[in-house]
């Protein structure tokens, strides 16, 4: 039997009464890989936990004595031994395995104090792979960690940086590159889990001739390619404000832009929505994730981009909750953007960088504009 139970996002591991650990993996071809590693380990003194047999997609492990990475960062000692170890046992694992850790996560590790060792107990994402990309994540990992103290984090940073540069041999410049990749790579994974996306596609196009959510850009229409950004940056709730077909009309027509936030507002999965325009087809992934960035940072419910003196409205976020102070204005006939903005309250983005990302193709004129930006041959549609 099984007296304490830990259920993570793939697998249940429990300590049994026997004194064990039983480890209930979430599909089979997790076993089967965490156990291929245990074999390629068989005749190493590296220290991780003993299979003791499976079953039934199951596996028994002799039980490890120790503390969570995790809650040694935030243990009052400056004792950095510990760290310096962990990157010696990553270093031994992969001149033994030849393997990678695909996601070095804190928990992944103990350090037993008494015997002044790491122990490794989890090794169901392990691939074959760069070691400068694994130290980049651990890192990441560490750098994100915004509730531990700043000062502590740093001194452990510095600490694993070191150490990697010596047993990996790694180059001081490219390991800080991969760490800047891999939090972005994180950043990205989390907001999935926190954020919805909407793209403003509705509107007559008029001015346009064609309706300019479907022109085409290296083969892919201005839509796809807002959905396939917002996808990059790990959110998956997406909605698609408009009349065409697959999109979702407006609950009151007639209301401009603010009437489509409105709506999706309400039908949002998440507390926080992303807003782009299908229109305005430079816009970066980077300004996107400065965006959801400032956004946690302000007590607001609202952020806007700002550029040149002027806001760009609709890139912007908006939690969830603004839904019904929109619905109140629109009752009353109000349908502009910034005034919903002042009536809220909302924080700023200030963007200094390349102003070609901002250009609105709401225009041909102002589309061949954007053509010119990037090479011609990336675009077809309008001619």
């Amino acid at each position: 039997m099984c007296s304490k139970a830990f259920i993570s996002k793939k697998n249940v591991v429990a300590l049994t009464d026997h004194g064990t650990v039983e480890k209930r993996f979430g599909s089979r071809e997790a076993m089967v890989s965490e156990l291929e590693v245990y074999r390629k380990l068989e005749k190493s003194n590296l220290r991780r936990p003993t299979v003791l047999g499976s079953s039934d997609g199951k596996v028994w492990f002799t039980f490890e004595r120790g503390v969570l990475f995790t809650d040694l960062l935030n243990s009052a000692t400056q004792e950095l031994t510990a760290w310096r170890l962990l990157v010696r046992w990553l270093r031994d694992f992969y001149e033994e395995t030849g393997l990678v850790q695909k996601d070095p996560n804190l928990r992944n590790f103990l350090y037993n104090a008494e015997n002044n060792e790491v122990i490794g107990i989890d090794f169901e994402d392990c691939k074959e792979g760069r070691p400068l990309e694994m130290i980049g994540r651990l890192l990441a990992y560490i750098q994100l960690m915004d509730d531990w103290a700043p000062q502590r984090r740093e001194c452990i940073t510095n600490c694993v940086m070191r150490a990697a540069c010596h047993d990996f041999l790694l180059c001081q410049d490219e390991l800080n590159k991969s760490v800047r990749n891999e939090m972005k790579d994180i950043s990205r994974q989390r907001n999935g889990k926190q954020f919805s996306a909407m793209i403003l596609a509705g509107g007559k196009s008029r001015r346009m001739g064609v309706d300019k959510a479907f022109l085409e850009l290296n083969g892919k229409t201005l839509i796809e390619h807002q959905k396939e950004k917002l996808q990059h940056l790990g959110i998956t709730d997406i909605l698609i404000s408009g009349s065409a077909e697959g999109m979702i009309p407006d609950e009151k027509p007639g209301c401009g832009p603010l009437g489509g936030i409105a709506t999706c507002l309400r039908k949002a999965r998440h507390d926080r929505c992303l807003i782009i325009p299908v229109d305005v087809p430079l816009i970066t992934e980077e300004i996107l994730q400065e965006l959801i960035d400032k956004h946690r940072e302000t007590p607001f419910k609202i952020t806007l981009v700002a550029h040149q003196g002027g806001f760009e409205q609709l890139i912007a976020v908006y939690d969830r909750d603004c839904a019904a102070a929109i619905e109140r204005l629109l009752e009353c006939g109000v349908n502009k953007v910034q005034i919903a903005a002042e009536t809220v309250g909302y924080g700023v983005l200030n963007c200094s960088g390349n102003e070609d990302q901002f250009i609105n193709c709401n225009t041909p004129e102002a589309f061949h504009k954007a053509l010119n930006v990037l090479p011609q041959e990336d675009y077809v549609g309008l001619q």
